[in-house]
């Protein structure tokens, strides 16, 4: 009887560094976050600087010229050709809405939060089910329902609010 002879062209597989390339990444991952917290300083030392010794413009914004152009090129390719520099004023809402760290405290002081076992049994939760996404963010339209509600006064709300604040944001232009 003849023998029938099966022969495969699997290829092997691949071999991965698995601790280098973590360790690259890691390594890089240091690199990215000193180098955001550095970028960072620069940016509000020049959004500083151009409030400062700026032009303003009808908005409220600073604008400054740049010495001479300059040029930067992303790592897509794509090349960014800076000539002004911008302070750009933005304001709030201008209807005064409650701030959350003081809606916080009244919520606890009014016993409307969480205990502080119920925040510990969810933060135990939150390790031993990473995926979990537990969020301690403040629902501000729920706290302004309160007042309708009764279950606190108007006095009591309205020393949750913040009026309207001006911030200014660092924002390059093309030329």
């Amino acid at each position: 009887m003849p023998t029938r002879r099966i022969t495969t062209t699997r290829k092997p597989a691949p071999t991965f560094d698995l601790l280098g390339t973590f360790k690259r990444w890691a390594n890089l991952k240091g690199i990215n976050e000193a180098g955001t917290v550095q970028q960072n300083k620069w940016r509000d030392q020049l959004k500083d600087w151009i409030k400062d010794n700026g032009e303003e413009d009808d908005k409220g914004s600073f604008w400054v010229t740049l010495p001479e152009i300059v040029t930067y090129e992303n790592p897509a390719g794509k090349v960014f050709k800076y000539a002004l520099l911008k302070a750009q004023r933005s304001l709030s809402p201008a209807v005064p809405q409650p701030d959350p760290d003081k809606a916080e405290a009244l919520l606890r002081k009014k016993k409307l939060w969480l205990t502080e076992a119920q925040e510990n049994e969810l933060r135990a939760l939150a390790v031993r089910y990473p995926q979990l996404s537990i969020n301690w963010d403040i629902d501000l339209d729920y706290v302004t329902s309160l007042v309708f509600k009764k279950v606190i006064s108007d006095k009591e709300y309205e020393a949750t609010l913040v009026e309207q604040t001006e911030n200014f944001s660092f924002v390059p232009a093309e030329s």
